[in-house]
């Protein structure tokens, strides 16, 4: 606090918040674990096969699914069934039915934004107030002793006498404006905001095949796939959420996803002789995409009775509905040649039509072969077969097309204009609300693949080596437009990509015996990115994301580098009083305490040139560990992944790493800050502070420079090695389970993200790419723990 005043930082003109004598006796709280909790869920399934007189087979199989969020309050019930009917008409005719039905219900809000919340709210505040009322004062303003004032909007407020009623209602308004200011309670309280989805999924097909002779078969399917939602949600009256018009409001929206496709498929196979049998096959298929959604939002509740269930009890706010559609039809040619069971190759070709493109460009070619040969079955392998028994050489190329833009990335599109006219909404007219390209192509990816698979005495060890490329070329992206243009952004191609690596997996039967034994396995991949060229406007190069508050980019993607790669600023420790004596006149607005940055070119302005690569997203190694132990009916198996040279840039760490705000800080930041030194200071305390301040690393309490700065102080290691599951199991002897009159019993436990080993200070250093851009990668901005999940059960097959 005496630091902020000290530098001229005026954030409210009362005196310290707390004296010394009180710090000792303020109350503690952990605001994680008043949201999190023990989560119990409850797994049960059925499955029933079997025939019918005249050759029929049938499959049923249902399952009900109960998970309680490990934050409080939220919850998925998942209720699931799947019928297979094949009954043959005829000696050559055969019809088959599928049929699956899942319905789901969330309820809760998002773990990511409920714990940055609770890591935000100062930890000597509580969430609820002694009157059981929601807190609305997230920081040291919080009350100490019997201040309270009443609040229209938020009810009693407990507040610290020692600041003025203008500052605790300047709080509040920060209060009800501000996301991260939101007490978490009222998300996940039963008095607080209800999130609720709903949703249903069927899939179904049918399918007839008739088999000509043994040779020649033709098969034709038609599949369907309904996929219906609806997400609700209520605020209640009495709760202050930032971007509400009116107290109490609600909205539903509907979404419908459906596809529907036709195919058809012939399959020739023959053996020429005993050394030749060639399979081929042509395939014609079409698929219809339709999604559609409808949203309304009302305000202005006189109560929370009905919630969501009545919208007409209120005010519209909104309405809006959404439709699009789109086909891709392909057909699809394949060939194999088999040659004495020791040499396979394969011959394909797709043609492929997608809707997405303009006309022109909406039809594709993507051609591919392979080759495998299993050297084991030569004559000449023969001497080797005691050491060698499997040994198989595989190599393949092949083209593949993505058509992953909207359904109308083509096109210009409009939307409509209002005024309020008296008490009335007028449409004016429309006007562009999205930049059509006309232009867009298939993006298409060429892989090479050579491998090695082996098999060590009898089996024992086996091993695969695998080399991998893949260039894609016409890469498609949203991309920046000038501002000039009147639009933020556009789908483009911009450009090729490379991916190659290096893949490898062993696998060993440590001990091979009738009542024990023990496997373990492992894989590595290691892959290199690189972009190879860009289409861009010049510089070839630009930003794809990652924007920081105050729009500072951290990710850059440009020719002759990585996808993933940050960009940024090099820190140079703290501006102490020496380096501020000795800095250039150029550099103004920073004071003792501030985080230094780096001048690389030496100019004596710290701007964009002084931006420089800082890490890359991407690791350059993962894979996986597994192992089996059996002994007589017993089984115990783990999996273990793991992955190296990857960074994260820890977005959170702005918020709660850092001295700039009045928010909650972690411990280690706290104990890193850099300390200033003020006349009439102990002499002792002053040796102490200056030796402490050579190694800070965190600024100082109060700094005015904004350090919302893509830098390296942000980017952290994420490398790790996680136990994701351990399981027991135990089958009940053969002899037991037919006194019982069944065919297997089997009891099991098992347990689901036990430990991970990294260095990485955020929750989890699995941080891929956002939603929505494959490109934004390794930005954290609190991104939600793996829970740790045990589960117990059995299962009885009659």
């Amino acid at each position: 606090w005496v630091n902020r005043k000290n530098r001229g930082v005026t954030l409210f003109t009362s005196d310290t918040p707390y004296i010394a004598s009180e710090i000792p006796s303020l109350q503690e709280y952990n605001h994680q674990e008043a949201l999190a909790g023990n989560a119990v869920a409850r797994d049960l399934s059925m499955n029933i096969s079997g025939g019918a007189i005249g050759g029929a087979k049938y499959y049923v199989s249902g399952q009900y699914y109960d998970q309680q969020g490990v934050i409080t309050g939220t919850y998925l019930k998942r209720y699931s069934g799947r019928i297979n009917y094949e009954i043959p008409v005829t000696s050559k005719l055969t019809l088959k039915f599928n049929l699956g039905i899942t319905a789901t219900d969330r309820f809760g809000t998002p773990t990511q934004t409920l714990t940055s919340r609770a890591l935000n709210w100062s930890p000597t505040s509580p969430l609820l107030n002694p009157d059981g009322g929601f807190n609305s004062i997230w920081d040291y303003r919080y009350g100490i002793g019997s201040a309270t004032l009443l609040n229209p909007r938020l009810g009693t407020v407990y507040y610290n006498p020692r600041f003025t009623l203008a500052e605790i209602n300047a709080g509040l308004n920060d209060f009800e404006s501000s996301q991260s200011r939101l007490n978490p309670l009222l998300i996940t309280s039963e008095r607080g905001v209800r999130n609720s989805n709903t949703s249903t999924q069927i899939l179904g097909s049918a399918i007839l095949n008739y088999k000509f002779n043994k040779n020649f078969n033709v098969q034709g399917k038609l599949s369907v796939n309904q996929f219906n939602s609806l997400l609700q949600t209520f605020i209640p009256i009495n709760i202050p959420l930032p971007f509400v018009t009116y107290r109490g409001q609600a909205n539903a929206g509907n979404s419908q996803n459906n596809s529907v496709l036709y195919q058809l498929d012939f399959s020739y196979r023959k053996s020429l002789s005993m050394n030749h049998t060639i399979n081929t096959a042509l395939v014609f298929s079409a698929e219809k995409f339709v999604q559609s959604a409808q949203r309304s939002v009302v305000g202005n509740f006189s109560n929370n009775i009905t919630g969501y269930n009545n919208l007409s009890a209120a005010i519209p706010q909104g309405i809006s509905s959404d439709y699009t559609a789109n086909q891709l039809v392909a057909s699809i040619f394949q060939f194999n040649y088999l040659y004495k069971k020791s040499i396979v190759v394969n011959l394909s070709a797709r043609y492929d039509g997608s809707s997405k493109f303009a006309e022109g460009n909406q039809y594709g070619v993507f051609p591919a072969t392979s080759i495998a040969w299993k050297m084991e079955q030569e004559k000449w392998f023969k001497p080797l077969r005691n050491v060698v028994n499997e040994a198989k050489f595989r190599g393949s190329w092949g083209l593949v097309g993505n058509q992953a833009i909207s359904a109308y990335a083509t096109q210009s599109t409009l939307a409509p204009n209002f005024m309020i006219w008296g008490n009335n909404v007028q449409t004016l007219g429309f006007s562009p609300n999205r930049l059509g390209n006309p232009y867009l192509v298939w993006e298409t990816t060429s892989s090479t693949n050579l491998a090695l698979d082996l098999g060590l005495f009898n089996n024992r060890i086996s091993a695969t080596v695998e080399y991998f490329q893949r260039r894609t070329k016409d890469l498609l992206l949203q991309v920046q437009t000038p501002p000039s243009s009147g639009f933020s952004s556009l789908a483009d191609n911009v450009g090729t990509l490379l991916n190659k690596g290096l893949e490898i997996t062993v696998n060993f039967k440590v001990i091979n015996q009738r009542n024990f034994s023990w496997t373990l396995g492992g894989n590595l991949t290691m892959a290199t990115n690189l972009v190879e060229k860009l289409r861009t406007n010049s510089p070839d190069e630009f930003y794809s994301g990652g924007f920081l508050g105050n729009n500072v980019p951290t990710l850059r993607i440009t020719s002759g580098r990585a996808l993933g790669s940050f960009i940024g600023y090099k820190t140079q420790g703290i501006w102490d009083s020496a380096a501020i004596a000795n800095k250039p006149a150029s550099i103004t607005g920073v004071n003792e305490g501030d985080r230094r940055f780096a001048d690389l070119n030496g100019d004596g302005f710290l701007n964009d040139l002084d931006r420089t690569w800082l890490g890359n997203a991407l690791p350059k190694g993962f894979g996986g560990l597994n192992t089996t132990i059996r002994y007589k009916n017993f089984e115990l198996s783990a999996f273990f992944s793991y992955s190296y040279g990857a960074q994260v840039f820890n977005q959170f760490e702005i918020n709660w790493g850092t001295m700039t705000g009045l928010n909650n800080v972690r411990r280690d930041t706290y104990a890193r800050r850099y300390r200033m030194i003020w006349p009439g200071m102990d002499a002792k305390l002053v040796e102490e502070i200056r030796e402490s301040n050579k190694t800070a690393t965190a600024i100082t309490p109060g700094t005015t420079t904004d350090q919302r700065q893509s830098a390296d102080y942000f980017i952290e290691n994420a490398d790790y090695f996680r136990c994701r599951d351990i399981s027991l199991s135990y089958r009940v002897p053969d002899r037991i389970v037919k006194k019982l009159k069944v065919q297997g019993i089997q009891f099991y436990g098992n347990v689901q993200n036990l430990f991970i080993i990294t260095r990485y200070t955020g929750f989890n250093p699995e941080v891929g790419a956002t939603a929505g851009n494959s490109f934004n990668r390794g930005m954290d901005n609190g991104s939600a723990p793996l829970a740790k999940a045990y589960r117990f059960g059995f299962t009885i097959t009659l």
